[in-house]
């Protein structure tokens, strides 16, 4: 793991730097070293004497497209090896999935065999898929972003798993196999497929972590009054918190325990941080409820940030979490529905604020509301600006957060309708241009979306490259680039700070919510910068031949978030669920021959296809 300037492990940093085109090869190796239903039928393609050519008309099953780089002596360092093994590997997995109700022998066609025209223009619309996927620039630590850190923790479990199969397998060197296909052949005659062979005390490591003080950063202060922009029972929780929870006798349980996670030598740097930008009150410990305050950790944003979060179960469990507003989010499974012309490309506008929840100023019931799990003797906080010298007669005195935070159970709610009440009230947008987690998009040919402090706006117009007249360019730019401009304005007007680095204006390549655009091509799918490090992943995973349930836990959470634009895809996770099924976290489940964890190595393929 890397180390920061004050010698510090930096989260994150020792992630492996991954290059996307490096996987179709990996993939193939694998493939040839597991027992699964797909080998069979890769392999039996590859023994079968090829056909003279495919059916015309046929589309299914597709022969592989480049029979040659899976001859004998075939050259994989030729330039363009890796779009051809790409292609090869998502038809192999494509055809296993359209004849899964087929013996295996009949599921791919004899390598060899000619394509048809049906087929062959199939190839080439996966063709732009690959290309695009081998096109990524190596994938480092740094640009993973805030998902390095959970890289880094799956690859520690691999890494552990991997020493307990040289412990397992320390006894049969003299086999000279590898230690992963060993740990296949031993683990895997002990039971039925997906059978738990062992333990493993290791698993990957939650992203909380304690506060470091300087690696906490905020935005100026706290200058922006939600109220005006809520409804009148919103208004009314965000000011009153404590007057709408529920008595604390009335809970059933007693609430969770929770800490500030920061090192007692820390804790003043952490408030005099607070402080600094007014975002810390103090109020006498006799006014806080007793048992009832926050905890609060921190959570790796880059190299450099973390983004502080408050544990706020306990309070949080005597109030109601609001619903209403909840479903104004914007679904990015509704862009599936939006469709552009054949002239037409997809330009992007693009609005982020900085530190929204920590721009809200609050009420004094929620600054007690977010009271921290600390006290302190008066004398000992006397140097911070908010220090008030009628606290020297307390006997103590708590600090507390003065102002919004992520982990509050409404936090998502307030911040929602607060921020869409403020476009609505600039005039520039309608309540009927959003997409919605329900709502498709409108009838004109653009749409806004909202997603908290995202605010994305997407317009279909023809190319401007082939518009014939300026005039014509002039009003197809009308729509969305002054509407933008009107929410600046009203950004300023209320006193959201926005993010200006992050702000797109009329582009057609861009990346928000998780996805990246590509407008010219009509191409939308997860950010490669998540989704080439987890198919790392799962080829260790495939390569090693047996994984933790916990393991198992992360790799389909995370799947289930790249698979939102196309939802079939999850159906291949089904068999995952039924590896954790009753298991607990720290088992081992081992893949080998028919195992239902052989879909695993159908993943990265549609990882490069969505």
């Amino acid at each position: 793991m890397t180390a920061d300037a004050g010698g510090r492990k930096v989260p994150g940093a020792g992630a492996t730097s991954v290059l996307g085109y490096e996987l179709w090869n990996g993939l193939f190796t694998a493939l040839s070293r597991g027992r699964s239903r797909l080998k069979l039928a890769w392999f039996h393609a590859r023994a079968s004497r090829a056909q003279t050519r495919a059916p015309p008309g046929a589309l299914w099953p597709l022969p592989v497209p480049f029979p040659e780089l899976h001859r004998k002596g075939a050259n994989r360092g030729q330039k363009d090896a890796s779009r051809k093994l790409g292609l090869n590997y998502c038809v192999i997995v494509l055809n296993y999935l359209h004849g899964s109700e087929r013996h295996w022998k009949s599921v791919i066609p004899p390598l060899g065999t000619p394509l048809n025209g049906s087929q062959w223009d199939l190839v080439q619309r996966l063709r732009r898929q690959v290309d695009v996927w081998n096109a990524e620039a190596v994938v480092t630590s740094a640009e993973m972003g805030r998902s390095a850190t959970k890289v880094e923790s799956l690859e520690d479990v691999l890494n552990q798993l991997q020493a307990e199969a040289e412990l397992v397998h320390s006894g049969l060197k003299s086999y000279g196999s590898k230690v992963e296909e060993r740990l296949r052949t031993d683990w895997g005659m002990k039971g039925a497929p997906g059978s738990v062979v062992g333990k493993l005390d290791v698993a990957p490591a939650h992203p909380a972590k304690a506060l470091e003080p300087d690696r906490l950063q905020f935005w100026g202060e706290p200058s922006f009054d939600p109220r005006p922009f809520m409804d009148p029972a919103n208004v009314s929780m965000f000011e009153f918190p404590l007057q709408h929870a529920i008595d604390p006798a009335e809970l059933p349980e007693r609430p969770p325990r929770v800490r500030v996670r920061c090192p007692p030598t820390q804790r003043l740097a952490f408030l005099r941080k607070l402080d600094s930008c007014k975002r810390l009150a103090l109020r006498p410990t006799r006014t806080i409820r007793e048992g009832f305050q926050n905890g609060v950790f921190a959570i790796p944003k880059d190299e450099q940030r973390d983004r502080m979060v408050l544990d706020a179960r306990p309070p949080n469990a005597l109030e109601q979490s609001e619903q209403r507003w909840i479903k104004s989010l914007a679904g990015l499974h509704q862009l599936q529905h939006f469709f552009l012309q054949e002239d037409e490309c997809l330009y992007l506008f693009a609005e982020d604020l900085r530190e929204f929840y920590h721009a809200f100023v609050i009420s004094e019931e929620r600054i007690l509301r977010n009271a921290l799990k600390m006290s302190f003797r008066p004398w000992e906080l006397k140097a911070l600006e908010c220090f008030s010298h009628r606290l020297l007669r307390e006997k103590s005195v708590t600090p507390c957060l003065k102002t919004m935070a992520m982990g509050d159970t409404n936090a998502v709610a307030f911040g929602q309708a607060s921020h869409l009440g403020v476009l609505l009230q600039s005039g520039a947008l309608e309540l009927d241009h959003f997409i919605t987690l329900l709502g498709r998009p409108p009838r004109q040919r653009w749409l806004a979306g909202l997603m908290i402090d995202d605010l994305v706006l997407l317009e279909a117009r023809p190319d401007q490259a082939t518009e014939e007249t300026e005039a014509g360019a002039a009003q197809a730019e009308l729509d969305c680039s002054q509407r933008i401009r009107q929410v600046r304005e009203q950004y300023e007007k209320v006193r959201l700070p926005r993010h200006s680095g992050k702000a797109v204006f009329n582009e057609t390549k861009g990346s928000f919510w998780g996805v990246q655009m590509d407008g010219v091509a009509g191409d939308l799918r997860p950010n490669l910068k998540r989704s080439i490090p987890l198919s790392h992943i799962i080829l260790r995973v495939l390569n090693l031949g047996c994984c933790t349930v916990a393991l198992l836990e992360v790799i389909a959470g995370s799947l289930v978030s790249i698979f939102s634009l196309r939802r079939r895809f999850m159906s291949v996770l089904q068999e995952i669920y039924e590896a954790q099924k009753n298991r607990q976290r720290n088992e081992i489940v081992v893949c080998h021959q028919n195992c239902k964890m052989s879909c695993v190595a159908r993943w990265p393929s549609f990882l490069s296809l969505t």
